[in-house]
């Protein structure tokens, strides 16, 4: 087995690339400019820090009022925190200039550091986009696209010059890793199909956040068509990803289609459920027949829709619970919803009153209290039906319309506070039921009482 690892040539390859690096840090000179190269770099962000130290120190109090000052105090601020963000690659040009200088007076090689100029004017033009980044965008949103896309572009840039400027001595980038259906993979055909993906995910990202932002800014967008082409163009891009990475390691697109062919029968079997979910998502997308945004009930469970997903839509309940869906229930399942066509609901309020109250007086002071409120609505109106002679109660029924569902709770509770206090006021009765318990004979003792003395205490107790 060893033998067989020493005898492969991609071993060998990779055992030549370490032997070569391990006799480079040998020589005096590698070392002495990778000492050089450390320092600069220490002594850029140390000035750096000092500057910026001592500009926030000089700037404190005006930049401090300027964030919740006048908006042209504010952008100065934002203006001044941008600049700080140069005094490092500026440093590090100044240092790696003088440095470059040092070596060529005392005649030492310096072709290392010649790439320290080139890194450092890179780190100079990506802080200079952080900075507008800073200006243009609220904090958290510039962080959000620098750490998704801004500094691993960056990265990829630095770490492209560095590697070409070590190909002439370490070709490690053409080591071959493995092979999958005789296609050899490199380590740097590798590297460029995992940056593909990931840039066309960073780009399917920012396209749909720029979506979002531009929808929301619209008053009159349809959110259900927005979730529809954000979902959709998202998962589209991803797609045109994955096939580029592929192409780019140098796989025959054609033979991956008759692959993927075979193999989607075989998931169609073993992932039924997901595959099922997942072209229900699809339906429920174009159909559009839900939307971000709509008030349903299903399973018996009520709330928002806040997201479409592929595999399952998001509810979210007056609790701020979030609750997962599958796509397929929403499909076969009866689903109700409060908003498809129309917000406005129908509510009852149920309420009873005492025989001797005034049916036609209790009628107007409802829709009294109903035309009050500011949530009823006024077309259609408010009504009271008379339902039902009871047994203790004359029994009416409040209805009202409103146009919010997420609101029926608080609107029915404000509703009973004021139907309790203006009955109070005018002097209905909110019945309760009362029973009257009698035993003939006299002298008849039950569990011990006397007759007299059980009826007094069966009214006591229903009393």
């Amino acid at each position: 087995m060893n033998s067989q690892i020493e005898n492969d040539p991609r071993f060998e390859a990779l055992r030549n690339i370490i032997e070569t690096a391990l006799l480079v840090l040998e020589r005096q000179a590698v070392q002495r400019q990778l000492i050089a190269f450390l320092v600069v770099g220490a002594l850029a962000i140390f000035i750096a820090y000092i500057a910026d130290k001592a500009l926030r120190s000089l700037t404190h109090g005006r930049t401090h009022a300027g964030q919740s000052g006048s908006s042209w105090s504010a952008y100065l601020f934002r203006l001044i925190r941008a600049l700080q963000y140069t005094l490092m690659p500026i440093a590090g040009l100044l240092l790696s200039q003088a440095v470059i200088v040092w070596f060529t007076h005392n005649d030492w090689p310096a072709g290392l550091l010649s790439q320290l100029p080139r890194i450092f004017w890179l780190v100079l033009i990506y802080r200079i986009l952080l900075g507008l980044m800073q200006i243009a965008f609220v904090e958290w949103r510039a962080r959000t696209y620098n750490r998704r896309f801004l500094a691993p572009l960056f990265l990829l840039i630095i770490a492209i010059v560095l590697s070409n400027s070590l190909a002439g001595t370490f070709d490690f980038t053409q080591v071959q890793l493995f092979t999958i259906m005789d296609t050899p993979i490199t380590a740097q055909g590798l590297t460029n199909a995992f940056l593909i993906l990931y840039f066309f995910i960073v780009f399917a990202w920012i396209v749909r956040d720029l979506i979002n932002r531009t929808a929301v800014q619209r008053t009159d967008a349809d959110s259900g068509a927005v979730s529809t082409i954000t979902l959709v163009g998202y998962y589209t891009i991803v797609a045109i990803g994955v096939l580029t990475s592929l192409a780019t390691l140098g796989f025959n697109l054609s033979t991956l289609a008759i692959i993927f062919g075979g193999l989607s029968v075989g998931l169609g079997f073993g992932l039924q459920e997901l595959v099922t979910n997942f072209v229900s998502g699809i339906l429920l997308l174009f159909e559009r027949s839900l939307r971000v945004g709509d008030v349903i009930r299903v399973n018996n469970q009520m709330g928002t829709v806040d997201q479409l997903g592929m595999r399952a839509t998001v509810l979210r309940t007056q609790n701020n619970e979030e609750i997962f869906v599958p796509n397929k229930d929403l499909l076969t399942s009866t689903v109700e919803t409060y908003t498809y066509t129309n917000r406005q609901v129908r509510r009852f309020v149920a309420v009873g009153v005492a025989y001797a109250s005034d049916p036609q007086r209790v009628r107007d002071i409802l829709l009294g209290i109903a035309e009050r409120h500011g949530r009823v609505l006024d077309s259609p109106a408010p009504e009271v039906f008379f339902r039902e002679f009871g047994d203790s109660s004359l029994n009416f029924e409040l209805a009202v319309w409103i146009d919010d569902t997420r609101a029926t709770l608080r609107i029915l509770s404000d509703l009973r506070f004021m139907i309790f206090s203006e009955f109070a006021k005018n002097g209905i009765e909110l019945p309760f039921p009362q029973r009257t318990l009698h035993f003939p004979g006299e002298g008849m003792r039950i569990q011990g009482f006397p007759i007299g003395e059980q009826e007094m205490k069966a009214e006591e107790a229903d009393t």
